[in-house]
């Protein structure tokens, strides 16, 4: 046995001293309460959660446990890579890291599929600055970016499993995202061209609380149509519901809050895997050309639960549940999905 596979044994043992959330079934709960709990859970028992770090290698057996739970196929994928780290007087070093992207599945009654991607991965300070200015670190809790995404993807799956699908469902959730985008780069290369074809859509959930209103974006090539339809039939639902949303991919006074964001849909849409983003956004005032960063991005003491409870009450909750509304109808209905089925 690995050394670093010893340590994850003994790290999940750790964390399972920690008060895990207990679900009632998803029949007998309001909408939003598995994420919120999933949220706060993830924020509270696994901060820091950098790339290869072992809050990270925690949260991944967490996670893998989870959609065990749930009665769905899954392992942890590891892999190796490096970033570059940035001294105080310039002096630029490689740090290798062993990050673990969590992988569950629900299979359907055909090969095609559809994606539900996120991130848990924290931001990992990538210099000496970063870290005196209080960038990321062991205390991050991430809320926004972005264990509020991964709550509502185990919300989404919970509800799933009550059904049968014609498509099959992957859930990935990625670690080396806060790096250059390592986490998205290692799955698209691992991808066989038999499943980049089979992927019929790629639904990726990030930043969803702080923004001023939840917001979707595709960037796909026009043989896609399933993008579209996706983006449409979210539309209609958040208008069904209420809910207030922006259309980034025609709207030009609201911009994505997260710089990542756009370039993951880039990674994707260039490997040519048509995808569908929600994510929040931020009003552009118009003497800006591009949005500014929200200024808790990164920053341990803002991106955190005592600081959105403090200053965005209610807000979680709401994104949550508002971002659960939205896509389950849409999921269910492009992935054929039947009340019928097996809870599993």
């Amino acid at each position: 046995m690995s050394l670093q596979h010893s340590l994850k044994i003994a790290l999940f043992a750790l964390s399972l001293t920690s008060t895990h959330p207990l679900f009632a079934a998803p029949q007998s709960i309001s909408t939003g309460q598995i994420a919120d709990t999933e949220v706060r859970h993830i924020a509270t028992y696994f901060p820091g959660r950098m790339a290869g770090s072992p809050a990270e290698m925690m949260a991944a057996e967490y996670l893998k446990e989870r959609f065990r739970q749930m009665g769905y196929p899954n392992n942890i994928r590891t892999f190796n890579t490096r970033y570059i780290y940035i001294s105080q007087n310039g002096q630029k070093v490689w740090r290798n890291i062993t990050p673990s992207t969590v992988i569950a599945a629900k299979v359907g009654h055909q090969k095609k599929q559809i994606v539900l991607l996120t991130h848990y991965d924290t931001y990992t300070p990538l210099s000496d600055k970063d870290i005196d200015d209080g960038l990321g670190g062991l205390s991050f809790q991430g809320i926004n970016d972005n264990a509020a995404s991964v709550g509502v993807m185990l919300e989404l799956a919970e509800h799933l499993r009550q059904y049968t699908t014609d498509y099959t469902i992957k859930f990935i959730v990625l670690s080396g995202e806060e790096v250059g985008g390592k986490g998205i780069e290692n799955y698209i290369k691992k991808m066989s061209s038999v499943e980049a074809q089979n992927t019929q859509l790629v639904i990726n959930l990030d930043t969803l609380i702080a923004g001023d209103k939840l917001a979707l974006n595709t960037l796909s090539k026009p043989s896609a149509p399933l993008a579209k339809e996706a983006r449409l039939k979210a539309m209609a639902q958040a208008h069904q519901n209420g809910i207030p949303i922006i259309d980034l991919s025609s709207s030009h006074t609201y911009c994505a809050n997260n710089k990542a964001h756009s370039a993951l849909m880039t990674d994707i849409a260039q490997a040519g895997l048509p995808i569908l983003a929600i994510t929040s956004a931020n009003k552009r005032t118009s003497a800006q050309k591009t949005c500014q960063i929200p200024p808790f991005s990164h920053q341990g003491e803002n991106d955190s639960l005592a600081y959105f409870e403090k200053n965005y009450p209610g807000q979680i909750n709401k994104r949550n549940r508002d971002t659960v509304r939205i896509l389950l109808p849409v999921v269910l209905e492009l992935a054929g999905g039947n009340k019928s089925a097996s809870k599993g």
